[in-house]
């Protein structure tokens, strides 16, 4: 068993040099005395200093098996690797075109999408927050008073120029800004999720309409042999040779038969309902073309190795970064329980127009803050981002442990329904042996029609499994290939590898490449 541990960086923090020249900018203009240069150097190195106040590692502490429990390993040769566009190995253009729909016209990857956006305003906005905020006030008055008001007085004219920056003393806003950016990485990785989900479901659902069809058409085909056995033993009846009974009775397979094909018809209705609701269409703007499931090719999907699947999942790439995003929120309410230093610098302009540069008024204040009584709310804080980091990882571990139980159930099911299938094969053609001579011998009235019933009851059947046996076996592939991530780690590395070799290819270009 692997297991794996989970280190978290300190929280960062950012320059302090442009910040303290502007404000000793200000302390000349106030005519404040400021610590000099290797002052201002020792204040910034000990606030950088400050900003390593973090949270301990948090341990994953989730046991990896080394091999899948229920993987074929006679079937790994020549078995496709999961990738980004896995319906392809299906080999049907229907399906292909309403998955690729459904991934781009889902109303649930609409707002996951959104929902991306919000949280990358949100990270923006925590950047901010590290960032001195400047703002700027103008004023043009006149003044006077009774009868010496008259247009000889001249306008004055006042500029205000305010700068604030609270100094990220204990890492607090950087650990703030960490729990957003890692938020968005949560949101991107769900609405990854969804976009696995949304697509897997519609390939389900087009299977699975594609199969009733099948067993539409099957049900039909039979029904049109039950009448026409119908027909022979009515002419039976009447030489004399077959009695009512035995019409009766072939009658009532009919009619079975018919209530089955009506049935069908109202659960593919229904399935493609679902899947036009998926695809954010009304039913009627669906158009769907599926082809005989038995010209659909069944994959064989290489599994991999369960250590990799931690890498493939955007689930779990999710959960991890809701716990990443906890740890820094745990950082951020320790910060908010100590001292806080602030800065605020003005530059006021009053005066004259003309001599608005000449004769500038400044000032620099330096603000610190310590809580002394809340009541207990920081605290209180610290405890509820604490129990939330606690949460944050035990959904990572029951996320691992349900990626890992999907792939198990998934790769069952697709050993179990390959040995079915075979058994079918064999069923179906003693099935449909068994009426052939069971329709001779009743010709020539050496069988009884209740042996003739059964032989036709029990193709039909067998007919029906199997075509319900190859729809689970196609459904039980997007399974798997969804357990396995879809290509989503994949498709992860190669944007990596497209990023480096962008860079790597503008380093040569600007003659900046290493050896």
């Amino acid at each position: 068993m692997t297991t794996t541990t989970r280190k978290r960086r300190p929280a960062r923090c950012d320059p302090c040099g442009g910040f303290s020249a502007f404000f000793r900018l200000l302390a000349r203009r106030a005519s404040v005395r400021w610590p000099g240069a290797a002052g201002a150097a020792a204040l910034c190195g000990l606030l950088c200093a400050a900003c390593t106040l973090d949270a301990a590692p948090t341990a994953r502490g989730v046991s990896v098996p080394p091999t899948w429990q229920n993987a074929d390993t006679a079937s790994h040769d020549g078995a496709a690797q999961v990738t980004r566009h896995w319906w392809r190995v299906f080999g049907n253009a229907d399906l292909n075109r309403v998955v690729e729909a459904a991934g781009r016209e889902s109303n649930e990857v609409a707002v996951a999408a959104a929902r991306v956006r919000q949280a990358q305003a949100v990270a923006r906005m925590s950047r901010a927050a590290t960032l001195p905020d400047a703002s700027l006030d103008a004023t043009g008055y006149r003044q006077g008073s009774g009868a010496s008001w008259n247009d000889s007085h001249p306008w004055g004219t006042s500029l205000d120029l305010t700068a604030h920056y609270e100094v990220d003393f204990w890492g607090g806003l950087a650990a703030a800004r960490d729990s957003a950016e890692a938020l968005t990485r949560a949101s991107t990785f769900a609405r990854d999720t969804v976009a696995l989900t949304v697509t897997a479901g519609a390939a389900q659902l087009w299977l699975q309409s594609a199969g009733l069809r099948d067993r539409q058409q099957l049900a039909r085909a039979s029904r049109d042999a039950v009448a026409q056995t119908l027909r022979l033993v009515e002419a039976r009846q009447q030489a004399g040779e077959a009695s009512e009974l035995d019409v009766v009775q072939q009658r009532t397979l009919l009619a079975q038969l018919t209530r089955t094909e009506r049935a069908l018809q109202e659960q593919t209705v229904a399935s493609d309902n679902a899947l036009a609701l998926l695809l954010g269409r009304h039913i009627g703007d669906l158009i769907l073309r599926p082809a005989p499931l038995a010209s659909l090719t069944i994959p064989s999907v290489d599994a991999g190795m369960p250590s990799a699947l931690l890498a493939r999942r955007p689930d779990i790439a999710r959960a991890e970064a809701e716990l990443s995003a906890a740890d820094a929120d745990v950082v951020a309410a320790r910060a908010r329980m100590l001292p806080s230093f602030d800065l605020l610098g003005a530059l006021h302009f009053g005066l004259p127009l003309r001599t608005i540069i000449e004769s500038p008024l400044s000032s620099l204040t330096a603000t610190l803050s310590a809580p002394l009584f809340d009541g207990g709310r920081r605290a209180a804080d610290r405890d509820l981002q604490l129990a939330r980091q606690d949460a944050a990882l035990i959904s990572y571990r029951a996320a691992v442990v349900a990626a890992l139980a999907d792939v198990e159930t998934a790769l069952n099911a697709v050993r179990g329904l390959a040995a079915q299938a075979s058994a079918q094969d064999v069923e179906t053609a003693q099935a449909q042996r068994a009426l052939a001579i069971a329709t001779s011998r009743y010709r020539a009235g050496a069988e009884t029609m209740t042996t003739l019933l059964d032989a036709q009851r029990t193709l039909f059947s067998a007919r029906d499994e199997a075509v319900q046996l190859r729809q689970a076996r196609l459904q039980a592939a997007v399974s798997l290939y969804k357990a396995l991530g879809g290509g989503w780690g994949d498709e992860l590395t190669a944007q990596a590898a497209g990023v480096r070799a962008t860079a790597e290819g503008s380093a040569m270009d600007d003659g900046t490449a290493g050896p």
